[in-house]
């Protein structure tokens, strides 16, 4: 009788760890990262989940646009239910009827096309909209006295440039005349003489071909003002000589002065999985209806006070010189 009432025991015991697992494990919210060149993207997430004791699976997942169809249906397999990424709007438009294929909703780090953002109630940003970064990097450029504007611009991530470029034209009270550049080598020397004899540059482009353009300006002469849009700001740009780069005026979506090692790439992951750790703790797992009454919602980011606004953030943001960012502590 006595080995009877253990074995009980034992089985009451086991079955009650076999429930505790299998609770454990549909309670796990199950997350995918997507990321491609922005390794800061990747450095991040394990930043939060080294950070943060919370029930959360992360998956890891380059973005290759030659598999996306298997890769989404994959991570639907997979029991995940939000996309951390992508980082680009081109590759948010490239998503986007793959997130409406196999139900899954995205949160990017960095997004701001409206093109893309709010799309179907499938990707939320943690940036905000472009249109007050043009405004704010005009309203700069007009306190420096900038009339004439030369544009370099990115090839790649038309979904972002274009309407950006086209925001510019109409605020900008001046003349604007634009390049467009997918590399280093696509940069001539009629672009760069041209260049010469406009008060602005502006770059609305990533960090390498922004970095490579000035260095060249320099060595031309150039004494103008520069500028550039948020694209510009990842850890590529950095890896030019400081004195070069110290005197661009980027926009920054970052709120209060972090070292500038912490690109937006960086802190907009980071901001996006505290917003998922948020999101799951206050409303649960019904994402279809959560995520169409977003409005209003607020967090403590990593840089500081964050509210959802439609899909996109509003929160503190700045023009920046570079060598004031280069100046702030960890």
């Amino acid at each position: 009788m006595h080995k009877i009432i253990l074995l009980m025991i034992a089985i009451i015991v086991v079955s009650l760890f076999a429930s505790l697992f299998i609770y454990s494990e549909t309670r796990t919210v199950k997350i995918a990262l997507i990321y491609g060149d922005l390794l800061e993207v990747s450095e991040a997430a394990d930043a939060f989940m080294a950070d943060n004791p919370v029930n959360l699976k992360l998956l890891k997942v380059r973005l290759d646009s030659g598999n996306m169809d298997e890769v989404f249906a994959e991570l639907k397999e997979e029991g995940v239910k939000i996309i951390i990424g992508p980082s680009y709007s081109e590759e948010a438009s490239a998503i986007l009827p793959f997130l409406q294929k196999y139900d899954l909703y995205a949160i990017s780090p960095t997004v701001t096309s409206a093109a893309v953002v709010g799309k179907d109630g499938r990707i939320i940003t943690m940036s905000i909209p472009d249109r007050i970064q043009v405004k704010k990097l005009v309203d700069s450029m007009k306190q420096d006295g900038v009339t004439e504007l030369f544009v370099f611009a990115d090839n790649y991530n038309r979904t972002y440039v274009d309407p950006f470029i086209e925001m510019l034209i109409e605020s900008f009270p001046g003349t604007v005349t634009s390049v467009r550049a997918s590399n280093p080598e696509e940069i001539n020397i009629n672009y760069l003489r041209s260049a010469l004899n406009f008060s602005g540059v502006l770059f609305v482009a990533p960090g390498l071909l922004t970095g490579y353009v000035i260095s060249k300006l320099e060595e031309l002469g150039y004494n103008g003002h520069l500028y550039a849009s948020d694209y510009a700001l990842d850890k590529k740009l950095f890896l030019f000589d400081g004195e070069l780069i110290r005197e661009l005026k980027a926009f920054s979506h970052v709120a209060k002065p972090l070292c500038y090692k912490k690109t937006m790439d960086f802190v907009g992951t980071y901001n996006a999985l505290i917003f998922v750790k948020e999101l799951f703790q206050r409303y649960g797992h019904d994402l279809h209806t959560t995520f169409n009454k977003l409005d209003g919602f607020t967090f403590q980011g990593m840089d500081g006070f964050v509210e959802l606004r439609g899909y996109y953030v509003n929160k503190d943001t700045s023009v920046i010189a570079l060598k004031e960012m280069m100046t702030f502590g960890e």
